[in-house]
């Protein structure tokens, strides 16, 4: 094989494409936080901190009973509607005051559960250490209580208003759901928030569910307008869209890729040793990043499936992304 030289075009372009890059590098250096909001999220509590917040305030707070042979799991998340929309009314600067109250954006994620299991728990966690939304997870047919709609909303009240420390004078009761279960009656409040709002045409609400005489969820959410949430989903429609002509583009990019490879196979331009080497470099690298995964494919793991199960599917298509 004949060494390639370089002439005086290719060293204009690689100039070129070295003083672009700068460029491009210096802009995104300056812009980096006002594109990436998260970037600038002050975390006083770290992921297992997080966890161990959440779950002290199940049962302290609320008074569940965690066993400790759960197992558990936690992922920061961040960046839903609820973010989208804000960042689409208001200006960046104005939006970003709105980031982290009076309900937080982005936060972890806890999740203790055991395999085969139905009940579970999971809290959600501010980058601050504070609790905002928790929930149990209970058999349908678990025995509880069957209270009327008074004494629930006397029992959910109280510990919003005293657990949560959401100000009586704050919120008004906004709706009321009652769920018949086989052996026990469930009821879900509802509260706004009253106060300023980012917009206009949002508001911030409390859901308190009650299971049986038992408090087994809080929410702390904001409610997006349904007129703004259609018009969301046609844009993502047209979004779908435009991915799918980048998609058959990337399919016509790939074949012209294949065919070079193809061609350089039979003019045996390829070191097949060194790619082999940089091949099996980069397979163990993809396998350890999929089992570095792992911890966060727990947070989804759905309890009916097998436990072994799960694990050989995780194991075997890391195998696969490796390969």
């Amino acid at each position: 094989m004949q060494p390639i030289r370089l002439n005086r075009n290719d060293l204009i372009f690689i100039v070129i494409c070295l003083v672009v890059l700068a460029a491009g590098t210096l802009y995104s250096v300056n812009n980096f936080q006002k594109a990436f909001p998260e970037a600038s999220i002050d975390f006083q509590v770290s992921k297992d901190e997080a966890g161990e917040i959440g779950i002290r305030f199940l049962e302290e707070q609320v008074g569940f009973d965690v066993p400790e042979e759960y197992r558990e799991a936690t992922r920061f998340f961040g960046g839903g509607l609820d973010k989208i929309y804000l960042e689409r009314e208001l200006r960046l600067e104005e939006a970003q005051n709105w980031f982290n109250a009076p309900v937080p954006v982005w936060g972890w994620y806890h999740r203790a559960f055991m395999p085969g299991v139905k009940r579970e728990y999971r809290v959600e966690v501010s980058p601050g250490g504070e609790v905002f939304s928790f929930r149990r997870l209970i058999e349908e047919t678990a025995e509880g209580d069957s209270l009327e709609e008074d004494s629930a909303r006397a029992i959910a009240y109280e510990f919003m208003t005293d657990v949560m420390e959401i100000s009586p004078d704050s919120v008004e009761l906004h709706e009321t759901k009652r769920q018949s279960r086989p052996n026990r009656v469930d009821w879900i409040f509802t509260w706004k928030r009253n106060g300023p709002v980012p917009v206009g045409d949002e508001d911030y609400r409390y859901d308190v569910t009650l299971q049986g005489s038992q408090i087994g969820m809080f929410q702390a959410y904001m409610h997006i307008p349904q007129v703004w949430r259609d018009g969301f989903r046609k844009l993502r429609g047209k979004n779908q869209s435009a991915g799918m002509v980048a998609s058959a583009l990337y399919g016509l990019t790939m074949l012209g890729l294949l065919f070079w490879l193809v061609r350089a196979i039979i003019r045996r331009d390829i070191q097949w040793r060194t790619a082999l080497v940089f091949g099996i470099i980069a397979a163990v690298l993809t396998y350890l990043n999929q089992l570095n995964e792992l911890p966060l494919r727990l947070v989804g793991y759905n309890t009916e499936d097998p436990w072994g199960g799960f694990l050989a599917d995780q194991l075997l298509f890391g195998l696969l992304q490796a390969m």
